[in-house]
């Protein structure tokens, strides 16, 4: 039996969510100054209760590692249990994305890497609302 999951969204999150949160995970943990200056407009080096927070970020990261490598790749037909999943990283994509919009509002200037990943988050969200409202199924559901 074929999967329910068209080969794009199954593709993206089982090969390239998995790397994307592996740069993160590294990058929070070994890189932060270049984590932190994707999100703000500027950044130095942490401080520690700001380190603390980047340790719990790749933790974040090595979940949604775990939930796309461990537990989606081998269910291609639990289309409810990939639902659920995707709706979870978009609400985490989205609260990030907040996040950045806030440091935004208070802070002076926006970098070109700033932009760049507030575009790439922003495609990724609504990629998962696509995924989550069956586009690309021929039965997409209207919002």
């Amino acid at each position: 039996m074929a999967s329910p999951i068209k080969p794009l969204y199954y593709y993206w999150f089982t090969i390239v969510d998995p790397i994307l949160a592996v740069i993160a995970i590294l990058s929070s943990l070994f890189d932060p100054a270049s984590l932190l200056l994707s999100l703000t407009p500027r950044a130095t080096l942490p401080r520690p209760e700001v380190s603390i927070l980047l340790a719990a970020l790749a933790g974040a990261y090595a979940c949604l590692l775990v939930l796309h490598w461990f537990v989606l790749r081998p269910r291609p037909n639990d289309v409810a249990l990939w639902k659920s999943v995707q709706a979870g990283q978009a609400l985490f994509e989205a609260a990030k994305l907040a996040g950045v919009c806030w440091a935004i509002s208070i802070g002076e200037g926006v970098s070109t890497q700033v932009w760049i990943n507030i575009g790439i988050t922003a495609s990724l969200i609504v990629f998962r609302i696509g995924f989550l409202l069956d586009m690309g199924n021929g039965k997409a559901k209207s919002i």
